[in-house]
């Protein structure tokens, strides 16, 4: 009833809390995505966990981390789907809200590598009010997305984005420190060419 019901809210939020402080200690997205789908996959008991991020151009959701050995081999095949497409990721990076299928709907695609899943739930992921990319996570059960589930599974979506985001900002200015070492080390370079080709003509 509702004591148990609000037992399951309290422990599906403190499993979320708990993969934001994981996530919260990582920096790259390399290190963040693959172990963030493990984490939800542990926590929440589900079948398989996956995350599409959205192309630069908006028009794709491309697979960028998935779980087990299936997940590996779908990555490997760049799987990605059309966002406004019917599939739940495209579904969902269209119109940024959350998707429930089930394997007995109409027009339901399941994924040929993941034969058991009986109900798959996608989570839009933002970076402030833009879509960047999906939550994916399907279960072996056909009824198991209740609203709990999903607002416990809409905060670790936000946490993603709120991570990624910060990720994607290291990243940069990684990169930019790195481009400024990279300037810095060939103005260096053409400074002693220049005193070379000086002490020459002298």
């Amino acid at each position: 009833g509702a004591a148990r019901s609000a037992q399951v809210g309290t422990w599906l939020l403190e499993a979320a809390a708990e993969i934001g402080q994981i996530l919260a200690k990582l920096l790259t997205l390399k290190d963040i995505l693959p172990r963030a789908v493990e984490l939800i996959r542990e926590r929440f008991g589900f079948y398989h966990v996956q995350v599409f991020l959205v192309d630069e151009a908006g028009k794709d959701a491309e697979l960028v981390v998935s779980t087990g050995e299936v997940g590996q081999q779908l990555v490997a095949r760049h799987h990605s789907l059309p966002v406004g497409s019917q599939s739940v990721i495209g579904r969902t990076t269209a119109a940024g809200q959350p998707v429930i299928a089930r394997a007995t709907d109409a027009g339901y695609y399941r994924n040929e590598l993941l034969p058991n899943t009986r109900s798959e739930l996608a989570l839009p992921i933002f970076d402030g009010d833009k879509i960047i990319g999906a939550l994916d996570v399907q279960s072996q059960e056909y009824e198991v997305f209740g609203d709990e589930v999903v607002q416990a599974l809409q905060v670790v979506a936000n946490l993603l984005g709120t991570t990624i985001r910060n990720a994607r900002l290291f990243e940069s200015q990684e990169k930019s420190a790195r481009d400024v070492r990279q300037l810095f080390l060939e103005s260096q370079n053409n400074l002693r060419e220049i005193q070379r080709l000086n002490q020459q003509l002298t």
